[in-house]
């Protein structure tokens, strides 16, 4: 965890699972605090949102491959280290966790596979995550949640994304809002985001065990 607060070196986190069938990715992460990635356009960074990725992982007992502080925009091609870290993972299931700032979406979580091809995948997790939601013992911001999956409604549909388009495995592109990802002291995942990360997981093992014969 130490590694994904340091915000002056630009590194890449790769734990690959020979067990595992399932891959997260994080591109973009930049520690809490750090709005922009080191490109040369200034792109913006996902702040914290590896913190995410990496309790994901350990709940999936999944690879983890996170690009932080990146000096370039690593999923949009295959030839980067990024892509080629997650290619030899060799997953059945990506997971590419993302931040945004609300800047272009007014909903609170976006889920895109890439294309409206692939929506059906989407929509079935939004689904899944929108019923779980409802329990009564879930905190206010987590039931008052926005999550969209459906193609033409979403603003982040991912369809740039070399590491989501690729066909060879099923890929969740999912991203997440602030309030999740940023704790009061800019480190480590708020309450409501570990909530929110063991939903996903448990949701995301169903859909293993169902359609691909597990982990």
């Amino acid at each position: 965890m130490d590694r994904l607060m340091t915000g002056d070196l630009t590194l890449l986190i790769v734990d690959l699972k020979k067990s595992s069938r399932l891959t997260v990715g994080v591109p973009h992460h930049t520690p809490g605090g750090r709005s922009f990635m080191p490109t040369p356009r200034k792109r913006p960074g996902d702040e914290n949102a590896g913190f995410l990725g990496k309790l994901l992982a350990e709940k999936l007992q999944a690879s983890f491959v996170c690009a932080c502080n990146y000096f370039l925009d690593p999923n949009k091609s295959l030839d980067t280290d990024y892509s080629r870290a997650i290619i030899r993972s060799n997953p059945k299931v990506l997971v590419e966790v993302h931040g945004h700032g609300h800047r272009n979406t007014d909903n609170d979580v976006e889920i895109s596979c890439g294309s409206k091809k692939e929506e059906i995948y989407a929509v079935q997790l939004m689904d899944q995550l929108k019923e779980r939601l409802k329990a009564d013992h879930m905190p206010p911001k987590l039931k008052e949640l926005k999550i969209e999956a459906r193609f033409d409604r979403i603003y982040f549909r991912a369809t740039g994304a070399a590491t989501i388009k690729k066909p060879v495995w099923r890929a969740y592109h999912i991203e997440t809002p602030q309030f999740l990802r940023l704790a009061e002291d800019a480190f480590g995942v708020p309450e409501e985001g570990k909530i929110f990360v063991k939903l996903l997981a448990e949701n995301l093992e169903k859909i293993l065990r169902m359609e691909f014969g597990g982990k």
